[in-house]
C-alpha cells in the first residue's frame, strides 16, 4: 500500500512539475536547485544521540529458540560527516562525503540468559562509507540531482573491510524543476536501507518557502519539516521521519550459529523538534528532541528479503535527545556565489 501510495504521489508531483515548468520565463542561466530562505548546507557534522530506557519483546519462530522480553537501559550514537566540493562550476557541481558512526545497546541485565540480548549488550555497531553528490543544473528551470555511496555496516574490525557481506549501497537519483525562486521540487527514485532492508522506492523532493521566516522542506518517504527562521542566526525545525540501518552481526548462539549470515534490521518514525543556532558565522550547533516510534527490529538471514525473520523484535516507543555541532560555508562565501 505504502509502495503504490509513493507511487501515485510521484505521478502527481511529476505533472505538477511539468505544469508548473511553463510558467517560468526562458532563460540562460543555469539552475540553481535550492530556494531562498534554505539554510546553509552542513559541511562537517558531529553529533550524539541518546535514547532512554524502553521495552523490548521477542519473538522466533525457530525451535530453540525462546520467546523473551526485557528492558534495554539506553542506546546511543556517534556520528561523523564530512562533505567536501570536488568540482564546482556554473553547470555542474560534484562533491565527495565521508561517514562514521557508531551504535551500542545496553540492556538494564548485561548477563541476561536470553542469548540474543546478552550478545547485542555493548556491542559496537559500526557504519564507515563514503558518498558522491552530483548536481547537474540545465538551463532554464531543470537539474538533476545524484546521490551515490556505499557503506560498511555491522560489527566487523579492519580484517573485514574485504567481506562484501558488510558493504550495502544505496543510489537516488533524481529530476527537477523550479518554477519560482521560492519553490522546487523533483521526482525520482532510491535504493537505501531506510525500512532496514534494501528496498527500491520512489522519491519526492519538494521545498518551498512561504515568508522571509517560514518554509517547508520535504523528501519523501525519508522527512518532511517545517522550518521556522526568525533571524538569519536562528532555525527551527518541526519535523517526522524516516531513519533505518541494517548490520551483518555476529551471536554467539548453538542454534543460531546453524543458521546464515545475520543481519540486524532497524527502522523507525521519528516526530522530532529541532533548534539550531549560529557561534559564530561558519560554525553552528543543534539540539534536538522527540518521540521514536521502532516499526521494524529483526534479526533476518536475508538483507534483500521480508522473509520470517530468526527473531522479530517489538520495542517501545522512547524518547529521544541529540546535541550536534556543525560548520558550514562562510556566510560572504556564500554572498559571492
Amino acid at each position: 500500500m505504502l509502495r503504490r501510495t509513493g507511487w501515485l504521489l510521484t505521478l502527481l508531483i511529476g505533472i505538477s512539475a511539468l505544469a508548473g515548468a511553463q510558467t517560468v520565463r526562458d532563460s540562460s542561466a543555469f539552475c540553481d536547485p535550492s530556494v531562498v530562505g534554505m539554510a546553509r548546507p552542513k559541511g562537517i557534522v558531529f553529533k550524539y544521540e541518546r535514547i532512554p530506557e524502553y521495552h523490548i519483546r521477542s519473538r522466533s519462530p525457530y525451535e530453540g529458540i525462546a520467546n523473551n522480553q526485557g528492558e534495554v537501559d539506553h542506546n546511543h550514537r556517534l556520528e561523523f560527516k564530512a562533505k567536501v566540493p570536488l568540482l564546482s562550476k556554473p553547470g555542474l557541481s560534484i562533491a565527495a562525503g565521508f561517514k562514521y558512526a557508531t551504535e551500542k545497546y545496553t540492556f538494564d541485565d548485561p548477563n541476561n540468559a536470553y542469548s540474543f540480548y546478552r550478545n547485542l549488550n555493548g556491542k559496537t555497531l559500526k557504519s564507515i562509507g563514503t558518498m558522491l553528490y552530483v548536481v547537474k543544473p540545465f538551463r532554464g528551470n531543470r537539474y538533476f540531482l545524484l546521490r551515490a555511496g556505499g557503506d560498511l555496516n555491522g560489527d566487523y574490525h579492519l580484517r573485514d573491510v574485504s567481506n562484501r557481506r558488510f558493504m550495502r549501497l544505496s543510489v537516488s537519483p533524481l529530476y527537477g524543476f523550479k518554477p519560482s525562486p521560492y519553490t522546487t521540487y523533483a521526482f525520482g527514485f532510491s535504493y537505501s536501507y531506510v525500512f532496514g532492508r534494501s528496498v527500491v522506492s520512489p522519491v519526492m523532493l519538494y521545498n518551498h518557502t512561504f515568508n522571509s521566516r517560514w518554509g517547508v522542506e520535504m523528501l519523501l518517504p525519508a522527512s518532511a519539516k517545517l522550518r521556522y527562521s526568525p533571524n538569519p542566526r536562528t532555525n527551527v525545525y518541526a519535523s517526522a521521519e524516516l531513519n533505518g540501518a541494517n548490520y551483518t552481526v555476529r551471536l554467539v548462539d548453538p542454534v543460531i550459529a546453524q543458521l546464515s549470515t545475520m543481519y540486524l534490521q532497524r527502522s523507525e518514525v521519528r516526530m522530532l523538534l529541532n533548534y539550531e543556532r549560529e557561534i559564530y558565522d561558519f560554525l553552528w550547533f543543534g539540539l534536538e528532541a522527540g518521540v521514536r516510534a521502532p516499526f521494524n527490529f529483526a534479526l533476518s538471514e536475508s538483507v534483500r528479503t521480508r522473509r520470517d525473520p530468526i527473531i522479530r523484535n517489538q520495542l517501545g516507543s522512547a524518547m529521544l535527545f541529540n546535541a550536534s555541532v556543525f560548520i558550514v560555508p562562510p556566510r560572504a562565501f556564500c554572498k559571492k556565489k
